[in-house]
C-alpha cells in the first residue's frame, strides 16, 4: 500500500489532494486436489480539488475447470482440476463530495467495469461482459 498527500491544505489542516495505491496479491487452493490458482489486484484512488474522486481497480483472478461445473453439482468421478485461464476485471469510477447537512457528505458517483475472459468460460461469463452503476455515497464528518 502507498499514500501520498499532496497540494495545498485545507482551513481544517487537512491536504486537498491524495493519491493512494494498493497491489495485493492472493492464492487460492482447491479443496479437492490441493491445486494452486494466483490472483492479482491492483487499485489507485485519486482525490483531488478537496472533493474529487477518480479511481481505477485491476482484478486478474485464476479460474480452474471447476467453475464449469453446475453450481449444488457433486464433482464428477475422478474429477480433476485444472486451471483454465484468468478472469480479468478493469473497473473505473468517479464521485465528487456535496455537504448535505452539518456533518454529512453526499457523492454522487458512477463506475464501469468490463471483463475479458479465457474461453473456456465465455459460456458463464459471456464474450464481453460489462457493468456500470450509478450511486450515491454518504459520509459522516466531523
Amino acid at each position: 500500500m502507498y499514500n501520498r498527500p499532496f497540494g495545498h491544505t485545507t482551513p481544517d489542516g487537512s491536504s486537498a489532494n491524495n493519491w493512494s495505491n494498493t497491489l495485493l496479491w492472493g492464492r487460492t487452493k482447491s479443496l479437492s486436489d490441493n491445486s494452486k490458482e494466483n490472483s492479482y489486484l491492483l487499485e489507485s484512488l485519486l482525490k483531488f480539488r478537496t472533493r474529487n474522486y477518480v479511481w481505477t481497480r485491476i482484478e486478474n483472478a485464476g479460474r480452474s475447470n471447476e467453475l464449469l461445473i453446475p453450481p449444488g453439482s457433486a464433482l464428477p468421478p475422478n474429477f480433476t482440476e485444472s486451471p483454465i485461464g484468468h478472469v480479468a476485471a478493469y473497473s473505473f469510477g468517479y464521485d465528487r463530495d456535496y455537504r448535505v447537512a452539518p456533518h454529512l457528505l453526499a457523492a454522487p458517483g458512477a463506475q464501469f467495469t468490463t471483463y475479458t475472459t479465457p474461453t473456456a468460460l465465455i459460456s458463464i461469463y459471456g464474450a464481453h461482459p460489462f457493468g456500470a452503476v450509478a450511486f450515491v455515497r454518504f459520509r459522516i464528518t466531523q
